[in-house]
């Protein structure tokens, strides 16, 4: 999550002019772009564009402002999605909500309309004591900042995970609240939390997560043994945040999902920023805010970037975990020897010429009636009146 007490507020703005109707039925992924180190060991993806759906900034629904959706999982067993609300308790309290997608009415239109989304239920997050999260305005040291969140099918419990803090300011005692992984009932009463070992601690010296760059991505193995949470950017000890020419090297955990404890770690670099911003100086970042499943051995992972006056840009990668080291045993990355998760370039947002907003989760969806699997994306608004909260389908078909 960008807040927007850190950085300028992200606008929109098409990314493309009228090449967009031709690519909106091309195969986008049929000719993907191999980075370097990428074994050509993967199926080859192709990705069809089917359409969106928009919700008006400041949609209300039971009592509560639809936004800052940072995470969304679907959910086989109901035909319906969860989908998590980044609000720290600012504006309500830190909340969940269940909602269907009827993507026979997702549009390719500039102005899609929302008539495929509708909203179901609303909980709050709890705490272990069964109180809502404090607002992260007035206490942030104990506030939550939800930013993924999955189905677990075999028990229908819900997993979440938030970011944590991390507020160094000079002349203050700081403000630390490590990073979460949560399971939970599907009112939101808190069952357990996962086991997070010490390297991703949030700390005042110079290791643990970085503020607003820690766990964001959120995705179970496909047979529901392993949960993966992952950083935004590379933790302190571990090396840069990304920057225009630098890449950050993120820490991917691996989770048992039984004991709730750590199983492995591995590193999925985060490239350089794509953009620069308009001005010199500007803010700009680039991060990856979710993660999912392909099969077992591989991810899709999202890289969404903003760079202030450029707007934002949104590509998804393959990315494989064979071959990669488990660097569960480093404390830090640096002068260590390891080797990367592969990566392979599958789609860049830009070359589906529609608006595009701060997209942070992604689910796979129903099987379609062609066979192939349907895959979804949501965006984080927060709660900017210049942004907007946009569902973004396609199907996927593997060969």
């Amino acid at each position: 999550m960008l807040r927007l007490d850190s950085a300028p507020n992200r606008s929109h703005r098409p990314v493309i002019g009228l090449a967009a109707i031709a690519a909106l039925f091309l195969l986008v992924l049929a000719g993907c772009q191999s980075l370097p180190g990428m074994e050509q060991r993967d199926a080859r993806l192709e990705l069809v564009y089917m359409g969106q759906q928009v919700l008006p900034h400041g949609h209300r629904y039971a009592d509560t402002t639809v936004g800052g959706l940072s995470g969304i999982d679907y959910d086989a067993a109901t035909g319906r999605y969860w989908v998590i609300s980044d609000d720290g308790s600012d504006k309500e309290w830190s909340r969940f909500y269940e909602l269907a997608l009827d993507l026979s009415l997702f549009s390719m239109a500039p102005n899609p309309g929302h008539a495929g989304v509708t909203l179901f239920g609303v909980q709050t997050l709890k705490r272990l004591d069964g109180s809502a999260f404090p607002s992260h305005n007035t206490n942030p040291g104990l506030a939550a900042d939800p930013e993924g969140i999955r189905v677990h099918a075999p028990s229908g419990r819900l997993v979440w995970c938030g970011e944590g803090e991390r507020m160094i300011r000079p002349g203050e005692p700081p403000v630390l609240a490590n990073p979460n992984v949560w399971e939970m009932l599907r009112d939101g009463t808190l069952l357990r939390p996962f086991v997070i070992p010490e390297k991703f601690h949030a700390s005042a010296r110079n290791r643990g997560v970085r503020r607003n760059l820690g766990f964001e991505g959120l995705a179970f193995s496909p047979d529901y043994a392993t949960l993966y949470v992952m950083t935004e950017n590379a933790l302190l000890q571990d090396g840069p945040a990304a920057t225009l020419t630098e890449s950050s090297p993120s820490r991917l955990l691996a989770l048992d999902y039984a004991s709730g404890r750590p199983r492995a770690e591995y590193v999925i670099d985060v490239a350089p920023i794509p953009a620069p911003p308009a001005q010199p100086g500007g803010f700009a970042d680039n991060g990856i805010p979710e993660v999912l499943a392909l099969d077992a051995e591989r991810l899709l992972v999202l890289e969404r970037s903003f760079a202030a006056g450029t707007g934002v840009t949104i590509k998804l990668y393959a990315v494989d975990l064979r071959g990669a080291t488990d660097v569960s045993g480093f404390e830090a990355l640096a002068g260590q020897r390891y080797v990367p998760a592969a990566k392979r370039l599958l789609l860049d947002f830009r070359t589906l010429g529609i608006p595009l907003d701060n997209i942070e989760g992604m689910t796979w969806g129903p099987r379609l009636p062609g066979g192939g699997r349907s895959l979804v994306f949501v965006s984080d608004d927060n709660f900017n009146p210049r942004q907007f909260t946009q569902f973004v389908a396609f199907e996927v078909r593997e060969r």
